[in-house]
C-alpha cells in the first residue's frame, strides 16, 4: 500500500513539475558591474537578475548567461553610466540556441564628441535564439548602441536610441548593427516574412548615423520605428553589400512603416547596398534629399556583382508626401536596374510576418519623451507572455506615478517540495496543474485519515 501511494504521489509530483527547474529572481546589492556581475555569477538558465532604481557608475562591463534575464525597475529610474576608458560593452551576451532578456535599463555611454572610444551599450554574439531586449534606453555611444554579431533570432522593442555619433569617429554610430553568421547564412532560403530575423520595432531614434546598420549575411526587420533628425550627412535605415572586410555582404532586410522626419537635411532615408529584400509603406516626412537610394558595395564594374540586389521590391512610400520609389546612385546605373535588379510593386505571395512580435506581447508606441510601452501609461501591462522562452512575467509598467507597477518577475515560478510548478500570469495556477494539486492534496488527506495497523 506504502509503495503504490508513494508512486502515485510520485506521478503526480512528475506531472506537476516535469522540468524539475526552480527560476529565481535574484536582487543585485546595487547597480555598480561588481554588484551586477556578482548576482549573475549566481544565476542559472531561467533566473532574473534585478537591479535596483538608482544611477550607477559602470566601469568596464558584465557578462550576463544566456537564458538569464536581465531587469532594471525602468529605463526612467535604472541608469548604469560608463566610467573609464574602455570600448568595450557594458553588458556582454554569448549564446548558443538560446534566449534572454534585458529590460527597464537605461544605458550611458561617453557624452564627449571629442572621445575617440568606439564604446558599445549591450554586445551580442552567437546564436541567440528569441531573445528580447526592450524598455531600454540608450545614450551617446560611439560605435553602437546594440551590436549584435551571428545567426539570430529575436527582438529590439519599445527602446529609445539618442546620440549614438560621435563626429571624432565619424564612420560608425550605428543605434543598431546586425552581423550575420557569413556564408551560411547567404545558403540558407531568403525566408522573407519568416521570423529568422533580428526584428527591431516600436522604438525611437533620435541623432544617430544610421538608426540601423547590418552586414555579413545578416537578416534584419525594421518596422514602426520613428526616427528624428537623422545624422545630416548620412543616411537614416542602411544594409552594407560586399563591403569593408566582411566576408560577406547583408542578405535580407524588411522596412516598413517606418517615419522619418528631418529639420535639417537628411542625405538618405534608405540607403540599400546590396542583399535582397522589401522597403513599403515608410514616409519620410520632411528633410530627406533621397527617400530610398540604392547603389553597390561591390563595385560598379560587374554584373551580377557580389551580393548586390537583385529581389529588391519597394512599394507605398512617400516623401514629403508624394510618392517615390528608389533612385540609383551615380555610378551603379549599370549594375542596378528597375525590372531586372529592383522592382517598383509588393512582392508576390509575401505577407509580413506577425505584427506586434509574438515576443513582445502588446503594447502601445513609445513617442519622443516615452522610454517603454509603460512609462506613464497609468500602469497597463503587456500581456503577460514568455519573453524569449523565460520565466512569465507581466510587461514591469511604470505607472502614472513613475513607480514600477509590478516588475513580478518572481511570480513565474513557485517552489514546492522537490521541484517547482509553473503558475499563470496573474500568480494562480493554471487549470491543469491546479487540478492535480487538488488532487494530490486530497489524497494526502484521505492518507491521514486511515487508521494505521500494527505491521507484521
Amino acid at each position: 500500500m506504502r509503495m503504490r501511494f508513494a508512486f502515485g504521489v510520485g506521478v503526480m509530483l512528475s506531472l506537476l513539475c516535469p522540468n524539475k527547474v526552480v527560476a529565481d529572481t535574484i536582487m543585485a546589492a546595487d547597480g555598480s558591474t561588481a554588484g551586477v556581475q556578482a548576482a549573475l555569477d549566481t544565476a542559472t538558465s531561467g533566473d532574473t537578475v534585478v537591479i535596483p532604481a538608482g544611477t550607477f557608475s559602470f566601469a568596464g562591463s558584465v557578462t550576463l548567461p544566456a537564458g538569464i534575464s536581465l531587469v532594471g525597475a525602468g529605463a526612467t529610474v535604472t541608469t548604469l553610466a560608463k566610467t573609464g576608458g574602455s570600448a568595450e560593452a557594458l553588458v556582454v551576451v554569448e549564446c548558443i540556441d538560446q534566449p534572454f532578456e534585458i529590460r527597464g535599463i537605461s544605458f550611458v555611454g561617453i557624452d564627449d564628441p571629442t572621445s575617440g572610444i568606439m564604446d558599445k551599450g549591450v554586445r551580442v554574439l552567437g546564436d541567440c535564439q528569441d531573445f528580447r531586449i526592450t524598455d531600454c534606453t540608450f545614450e551617446h555611444f560611439g560605435e553602437a548602441a546594440i551590436y549584435l554579431r551571428g545567426n539570430m533570432r529575436g527582438v529590439i522593442d519599445h527602446s529609445r536610441f539618442v546620440d549614438i555619433y560621435r563626429p571624432a569617429i565619424d564612420n560608425y554610430g550605428y543605434g543598431v548593427v546586425v552581423y550575420g553568421d557569413g556564408e551560411p547564412s547567404w545558403i540558407r532560403p531568403l525566408d522573407l516574412g519568416g521570423e529568422n530575423a533580428v526584428f527591431v520595432e516600436d522604438s525611437y531614434f533620435e541623432y544617430n548615423r544610421h538608426a540601423i546598420a547590418s552586414n555579413n549575411g545578416s537578416r534584419y526587420v525594421f518596422r514602426y520605428n520613428e526616427i528624428v533628425n537623422n545624422v545630416p550627412t548620412y543616411q537614416a535605415i542602411d544594409a552594407h553589400g560586399f563591403e569593408y572586410g566582411s566576408p560577406r555582404g547583408s542578405r535580407s532586410y524588411e522596412i516598413y512603416n517606418n517615419t522619418v522626419d528631418n529639420a535639417e537635411a537628411c542625405w538618405a532615408g534608405v540607403a540599400i547596398r546590396g542583399g535582397d529584400g522589401v522597403i513599403f509603406d515608410n514616409e519620410a516626412i520632411r528633410g530627406t534629399t533621397n527617400a530610398i537610394l540604392l547603389m553597390n558595395g561591390s563595385g560598379s564594374g560587374c554584373y551580377p556583382c557580389q551580393d548586390q540586389i537583385r529581389e529588391l521590391h519597394i512599394w507605398g512610400n512617400t516623401n514629403s508626401g508624394d510618392p517615390v520609389c528608389a533612385a540609383v546612385r551615380g555610378g551603379y546605373e549599370s549594375v542596378l536596374q528597375e525590372d531586372r535588379d529592383f522592382f517598383c510593386h509588393a512582392r508576390p505571395g509575401y505577407a509580413p510576418f506577425a505584427y506586434p512580435h509574438p515576443l513582445t506581447g502588446s503594447g502601445p508606441s513609445p513617442d519622443a519623451g516615452t522610454a517603454d510601452a509603460g512609462t506613464g501609461d497609468g500602469g497597463t501591462s503587456d500581456s503577460g507572455v514568455v519573453d524569449g522562452g523565460l520565466s512569465t512575467r507581466d510587461g514591469g509598467a511604470m505607472d502614472a506615478s513613475g513607480t514600477d507597477a509590478a516588475i513580478d518577475v518572481g511570480t513565474g515560478r513557485a517552489r514546492v517540495a522537490g521541484g517547482c510548478c509553473r503558475v499563470s500570469t496573474a500568480g494562480t495556477p493554471a487549470p491543469l496543474e491546479l487540478a492535480l494539486t487538488v488532487t494530490l492534496l486530497a489524497a494526502l488527506g484521505r492518507r491521514r485519515r486511515r487508521p494505521r495497523r500494527n505491521d507484521r
